[in-house]
């Protein structure tokens, strides 16, 4: 289970980084029918991979290619919002 998790990890993230998004639609499918997860715990655990792979992605672009206004908009808008 181990060794799948591991090279799923690296198929998704490498599909994340060419695409630049959309890490969930790859990564709920990778985990329920790659590692065997119940959909409950597939959901959540690629929040966090996924939140994990962008946090990652943009440290690079942090001082040149962020739109901090934009992002803080969006932010406030969609952080409240996630719990619906």
């Amino acid at each position: 289970m181990i060794l799948a998790a591991l090279l799923l990890g690296v198929i998704v993230g490498a599909l994340l980084g060419l695409v630049g998004g959309g890490g969930s639609i790859l990564a709920v499918p990778a985990l329920v029918y790659g590692v065997g997860l119940p959909l409950e715990e597939a959901i959540p655990t690629s929040l966090i991979v996924v939140g994990a792979a962008s946090a990652v992605a943009v440290l690079p672009r942090l001082r040149t290619g962020v739109n901090w206004r934009l992002a803080g908009i969006i932010g406030a808008a969609g952080i409240p919002t996630a719990y619906l």
